[in-house]
């Protein structure tokens, strides 16, 4: 059974994902591990999250050691109104994160070839992890109303992947993406996703009442310890 944390509302919501995220950090830089891993993703949800830490979380000591790495991006230029690590910037430089722990995507204007950029990246940061497996302390995920989360979307076989990153199109739009792959994902220690509003209601719904299901590409998340919920009460699942 997977942790299922419900708030009456949004901003509730966030206060409480704010203050797990801090301490889950907080814990594992206590047992002196560090540099800290910290995989975001993109999209309007996490903004509350992140203007949450900034006001309530901005003097707590892991800001200093956390390295922070994108779930997926849209792939534009960063002063774009659609670039996840433009959007996300501004809160992460007001927390203090040092510059060089900021690891944006994208930085190439090849798709394919950011994609792997970013992939090689990660394989040697892996090296660099205490436990020589994991890539993230903690990863947070949304979720789309057709069950996607990162880029990583239905009708695309995501199950083979090897690769730790990948090019991907969003299928409505036609947009170019650069997503984490399910070797990535799955290699954290704790996976968290978050939700909010009525409109996600009935995906949510089908994502707990499924087994692993490559056309809900959500119920593949499958890392360290079982994911973690974080929804508001519009949000929950209805059975």
């Amino acid at each position: 059974m997977q942790e299922l944390n419900i708030f009456p509302d949004v901003q509730q919501l966030n206060a409480g994902l704010a203050q797990a995220l801090v301490s889950e950090l907080e814990n594992v830089l206590g047992k002196g591990q560090h540099p800290l891993t910290l995989a975001i993703s993109g999209g309007r949800t996490p903004q509350g999250l992140l203007a949450r830490l900034v006001d309530h979380h901005i003097h707590s000591p892991i800001w200093q050691q956390v390295e922070i790495i994108w779930v997926d991006e849209r792939h534009v230029p960063f002063h774009d109104p659609d670039s996840n690590y433009g959007n996300a910037r501004p809160f992460i430089e007001a927390l203090g994160v040092p510059s060089k722990h900021i690891h944006p995507m994208g930085q190439n204007p090849d798709t394919v070839k950011a994609a792997l950029e970013y992939h090689e990246f990660l394989t040697q940061m892996i090296h660099r992890r205490p436990d020589g497996q994991t890539l993230f302390d903690l990863t947070l995920l949304g979720l789309g109303p057709d069950g996607h989360m990162a880029s990583l979307f239905p009708g695309t076989d995501h199950e083979h992947d090897t690769e730790l990153c990948k090019a991907s199109i969003q299928p409505e739009s036609g947009q170019a993406r650069i997503s984490l792959t399910l070797p990535a994902l799955n290699s954290s220690n704790c996976c968290i996703f978050m939700a909010s509003g009525a409109a996600k209601a009935d995906i949510i719904s089908r994502v707990f009442q499924s087994a692993p299901n490559p056309e809900l590409p959500a119920t593949l998340i499958a890392p360290i310890h079982k994911p973690i919920w974080f929804l508001d009460q519009a949000a929950a699942p209805q059975n």
